[in-house]
């Protein structure tokens, strides 16, 4: 790993930021996935989250390149590559 000194010792955020901010009811609609239940909020649920990447765009220059949709669709297709070649 290039420049491993400046990231040993140190954890970075890391996802889509603001610009793919999406909730899991979101996701598993957009996967078409409906077998859940859903209950009121509970105290202390994190309900917003959104990774903040500067720390490691600092160090890198690393910035999310593909969004959201493009993400989960590439996951799905390898998930289902990978379990092709098991079966």
């Amino acid at each position: 790993m290039e420049n491993f000194e400046e990231y040993k010792n140190t954890i970075y955020d890391v996802g889509g930021g603001p610009d793919n901010e999406i909730s899991l009811l979101e996701t598993l609609d957009y996967l078409g996935y409906d077998n859940y239940v859903h209950d009121e909020p509970r105290t202390g649920d994190v309900r917003h989250f959104v990774s903040d990447n500067k720390k490691i765009t600092a160090v890198n220059g690393w910035e999310p390149t593909i969004g959201w949709k493009k993400g989960i669709d590439r996951t799905v297709k390898n998930y289902k590559k990978k379990f092709k070649k098991q079966n």
